[in-house]
């Protein structure tokens, strides 16, 4: 798994799966999908382990995770009630 997270970390870079022609990736986030595609099958695994406890523990233990900065509000208090005119008129 640890190969497959490295791996899909740099198709996304490269823009493999690019679905949405009008946003422009930056650079982190390659490295934040990479880590939401892996939590989500982590999440779904430890779902099946609790029905199949043959199942082990999730291949996703041995990944070593991207550091992700924390993203910070697009909008700020003052400007949100310009936001709120553009959007009702």
């Amino acid at each position: 798994m640890r190969r497959k997270h490295a791996a899909l970390t740099a198709e996304i870079a490269r823009g493999r799966h690019k679905t949405d022609e009008w946003r422009r990736r930056k650079a982190g986030d390659a490295r934040a999908t990479a880590n939401n595609v892996m939590r989500s099958f982590r999440a779904c695994w430890n779902r099946a382990l609790r029905q199949n406890p043959d199942l082990g523990i999730s291949p996703t233990a041995n990944i070593d995770w991207h550091t992700i900065t924390p993203r910070k509000a697009p909008i700020g208090l003052d400007g949100l009630a310009t936001l709120w005119q553009r959007i009702t008129t």
